[in-house]
């Protein structure tokens, strides 16, 4: 029997030594396949497990940025006058009118701005007249309450001295020397605030003489002509103007020009003023 024998019948040894190479390709390929099976089946398990392992490591998401508090006021696009002050002194007409109404207690705040933006270039008068609802008013002291009005202008309260009293026709002021900086820097001004209980009114605010410091005389003429247009269903506000009319005009009897412009130089005045770091004194009023 031939060496070369199987179970179809006998090959020469041409034969198989012509079909063996072919049958150890297809062996080699089928073992080179498996092991590039093998070996991408490794690399996605390795690729998958320092997926795991970064996904355990990874920093946890920030959270989200907290929504801003919504503000306590809400401002009036274009609201209603119903406050009006008329003095040449600070310009014949108010340059800005600002209103805004408490977003829970519904008290109402109206802002009169005269004069220029720029305190020192003239004489400017910044007035607030503050009317709570059932919010809790603010209790402040008087230099927290000018820091906080002078702020909302743009300046920088950085003195005053200790308020004193300032007769109107509304009662009597508290008024202090100020010491504003900003736009060419240091400025004097007065600061004034009065609370009426009776009424539910303060009225508060600073004014600046521009070149040349203001008088406290000044000031108060400037206050007794604040007037009121409209008070609507507002009782208490009505009369509380109606009582000040028949002091009209008693604060201003002593100031230069009455009846006409005032002037800043009435030398009634008792307090001397603060005077700017640098300032000369002798334009420092008295």
């Amino acid at each position: 029997m031939s060496l070369f024998a199987g179970a179809g019948g006998n090959i020469s040894p041409q034969e198989y030594a012509a079909h063996a190479p072919r049958v150890g390709l297809r062996r080699r390929s089928r073992l080179l396949h498996g092991a590039a099976s093998f070996v991408a089946a490794l690399g996605l398990a390795g690729a998958a497990a320092l997926a795991f392992a970064g996904f355990r490591n990874a920093a946890p998401p920030s959270p989200a940025p907290a929504a801003a508090p919504k503000s306590a006021w809400v401002e009036y696009g274009k609201p209603i006058q119903i406050f009006a002050l008329q003095t040449a002194d600070f310009g014949k007409d108010v340059r800005l009118y600002e209103a805004r109404r408490h977003r829970e207690g519904g008290g109402r705040q109206d802002m009169l701005s005269y004069g220029p933006a720029d305190i020192s270039a003239a004489p400017s008068l910044r007035i607030s007249l503050y009317r709570p609802g059932t919010e809790p008013a603010p209790e402040s002291a008087f230099f927290v309450d000018m820091a906080r009005q002078t702020a909302r202008a743009g300046f920088a309260l950085t003195r005053s001295s200790m308020p004193g009293a300032l007769a109107t026709r509304f009662g009597a002021f508290d008024v202090s020397d100020l010491v504003l900086e900003g736009g060419r820097g240091g400025t004097p001004c007065l600061g004034f605030r009065l609370s009426d209980a009776a009424a539910g009114l303060q009225i508060s605010g600073f004014a600046c003489g521009g070149a040349k410091p203001l008088e406290r005389p000044a000031l108060a003429c400037a206050l007794d002509r604040l007037d009121l247009i409209a008070a609507g269903d507002d009782a208490d506000l009505a009369k509380f103007f109606i009582a000040a009319e028949q002091g009209r005009g008693k604060a201003c009897a002593g100031t230069r020009g009455h009846g006409a412009k005032s002037t800043w130089l009435d030398q009634g005045a008792l307090v001397p003023p603060l005077r700017a770091a640098g300032a000369d004194p002798k334009t420092v009023s008295r």
